[in-house]
């Protein structure tokens, strides 16, 4: 930090700077212990299929508008801050063309540089200054910016959007993030999707032991007994989509409260 402060503090100082540290290996697995092995954005297990990208939040060298344009020299003193680093899937992270749901041609989406902020607002740019700005990016680790504040599911689609006010318009976070960090992208909705399926079935399955519960007459205690024991059953294996190691427990977490409020509670 201290050698990338004097390079960019330096007027007649020409090139870029190196960064190097945050690819050390520690680094890199301390990241992924803490994330689970999962993308921060979108919540994709990486480790089976290619290797992690330590992710700055806020960019690192330069900072890019939409069209690609440099808006200036990055945040150089964040470079090898904790607080700055995330573990990131590749298509999360580079800005790559994928199919959007809804959309004809596909779209250049993905981190990259990109740090968009509220319009108007001013870009800190001086070490020290950053906690001024008024970001539009969702931060997975900060606390006052809680996803489900700011984005929801269509559970039906596997699709996220941005919540809206009380106007209808949508939270200009929302908006953003989910553009910025692709997280509508054609594969991962599918993925989400096989998840959405595989919870279906336990969901049939509850759903069709409710109604044996409800018969009149009652069933036998003795077979009561079994059928609470297989909804007890479906409900944990249910639930364990949610857990924080599974992948897209997010979505996951959103499904079974949708369930719920069309079904009834989980036992």
């Amino acid at each position: 930090r201290d050698a990338a402060i004097a390079h960019y503090g330096a007027a007649s100082r020409a090139g870029s700077f190196e960064f190097k540290l945050y690819r050390d290996k520690a680094v890199k697995e301390a990241l992924v212990r803490l994330f689970r092995g999962k993308c921060a954005y979108c919540e994709t297990p990486y480790a089976a299929a290619h290797p992690v990208d330590v992710e700055h939040w806020r960019p690192k060298g330069d900072v890019e508008e939409e069209d690609g344009t440099k808006a200036g020299k990055g945040y150089y003193w964040l470079a090898a801050e904790w607080s700055n680093l995330l573990p990131s899937c590749i298509d999360c992270n580079r800005r790559r063309a994928h199919l959007i749901p809804g959309r004809a041609v596909p779209l250049v989406v993905g981190k990259g540089n990109a740090f968009p902020l509220v319009p108007g607002s001013q870009r800190r740019l001086e070490p020290g200054s950053e906690a001024g700005e008024a970001t539009l990016l969702l931060n997975p680790c900060r606390d006052d910016a809680d996803p489900a504040e700011v984005l929801e599911w269509n559970v039906d689609e596997a699709v996220i959007v941005p919540r809206t006010n009380a106007a209808g318009e949508p939270d200009p976070r929302g908006v953003a993030s989910i553009h910025v960090y692709a997280l509508n992208r054609t594969e991962l909705v599918q993925a989400r999707r096989e998840v959405l399926h595989l919870m279906r079935q336990h969901m049939y399955v509850i759903g069709r032991l409710s109604e044996l519960l409800a018969m009149e007459p009652p069933v036998p205690d003795g077979v009561r007994e079994i059928v609470l024991d297989l909804m007890q059953h479906e409900a944990k294996a249910l639930k364990e989509f949610a857990n924080p190691n599974r992948a897209y427990s997010f979505f996951a977490s959103a499904v079974i409260r949708d369930f719920e409020t069309r079904q009834l509670e989980l036992p």
